[in-house]
């Protein structure tokens, strides 16, 4: 039954090739074709809550990262679920600006790529129920995943933290910002 000759083999070889590369060329597709949905949703939700006519009551709120003038929903719900919408989840589950805030979000063009580019100093604008904070960035660095620190406050002041991915899968990178009007 596999008693091939070396022509045969190299024919056989080919088309399981051509269909390999034909077998990963649609699932390319099909996963482009899903990131655009899940970007066409953020943008009509991101437009729905500037228009307030928010729908959605997992929609918090929305964080604008001021130099780049990227914007992203903030909700609230299960963390994996939210990510993998390329959305901001808060971390918190309360919107009690009095406290410090905890925002997640992926290190992709769509949500937090741009901010491993901003510095202390830079602004964020956080909005939510149509009240609006101006924050600006006094801290950045890199933690271990496994380092819960990033939670412990020793500031006399709120802070808003964002929390996102970096190259290297035990690695996050954390912004700290504090408002402006405090």
């Amino acid at each position: 039954l596999w008693n091939f000759t070396r022509k045969k083999k190299m024919r056989v070889l080919k088309y399981l090739g051509i269909l390999l590369f034909i077998g990963v060329g649609y699932s390319f597709i099909q996963f482009e074709q899903q990131e655009q949905q899940k970007e066409q949703v953020r943008e009509e939700e991101i437009e729905q809550y500037e228009k307030q006519e928010v729908v959605d009551p997992s929609i918090l709120g929305m964080i604008t990262l001021v130099k780049t003038g990227k914007k992203s929903l903030i909700k609230q719900g299960e963390i994996e679920e939210i990510l993998s919408q390329n959305q901001v989840v808060s971390l918190t589950q309360t919107l009690d600006t009095k406290e410090d805030l905890y925002l997640a979000g992926h290190s992709i063009p769509q949500v937090f790529g741009d901010l491993h580019d901003y510095q202390i100093g830079d602004r964020l604008l956080l909005s939510f129920q149509n009240q609006q904070q101006e924050y600006e960035i006094y801290q950045t660095k890199k933690v271990s995943t496994s380092d819960f620190q990033v939670f412990q406050s020793e500031e006399d002041f709120p802070r808003l933290v964002l929390i996102t991915c970096t190259n290297h899968q035990q690695i996050r990178y954390v912004v700290f910002a504090k408002s402006v009007h405090s």
